[in-house]
């Protein structure tokens, strides 16, 4: 049987189009992956998906410093992307499913093909360094990143316990500091 891929994000609107498509793919193996959000509380109840969650970016519509930590959360999503589908080319192995593992084996490389061709958008080509924080009411973090005409070469980051209580603003401004 072949397999459909879906996927979307932003308030759930996406999913009942993508149900009413589901309906016309009978002889498909649906495959959806989404966040641990309304788009699986709602499609749990349809037994015929078959449902991955993933970590999910969501981009907020202000500039914030929630929003430099995208990149992070991509990575982490493409990671868990390819995870399900290293977990599906086994299987397809050990059925003796050569030509299908071999498929989804392509399906890797060309995620990674992809990723590795990403540029940071430097419209001066200076030598860049962006620094991004993220903080919970357990610990915070700061990651700096280097980028040197126009890709990331590199980037650091360094775990903070002590400095839950503080305001954002005086954690970057006082890492830039040291």
């Amino acid at each position: 049987m072949k397999k459909i891929v879906l996927t979307g994000g932003g308030t759930a609107g996406h999913v009942y189009p993508a149900l009413a498509l589901i309906g016309e793919l009978k002889e498909y193996e649906i495959h959806y992956f989404g966040s641990d959000g309304m788009e699986k509380e709602i499609l749990k109840k349809y037994p015929g998906i078959i449902y991955h969650q993933i970590p999910v970016v969501k981009l907020e519509r202000k500039l914030t410093l929630r929003n430099l930590l995208l990149p992070f959360k991509l990575c982490a999503s493409i990671k868990a992307t390819k995870k399900e589908l290293k977990k599906d080319m086994e299987n397809y192995s050990q059925n003796m499913e050569y030509e299908k593992a071999a498929e989804v084996r392509d399906r890797i490389s060309a995620i990674e093909r992809v990723v590795e061709k990403q540029k940071v958008s430097n419209i001066s080509e200076n030598n860049i360094d962006v620094i991004g924080l993220y903080k919970n009411e357990v610990s915070c973090v700061v990651e700096i990143f280097f980028v040197r005409g126009s890709k990331m070469i590199g980037r650091e980051h360094y775990f903070f316990e002590e400095l839950k209580d503080m305001e954002e603003e005086e954690i970057v401004s006082g890492f830039i500091k040291q």
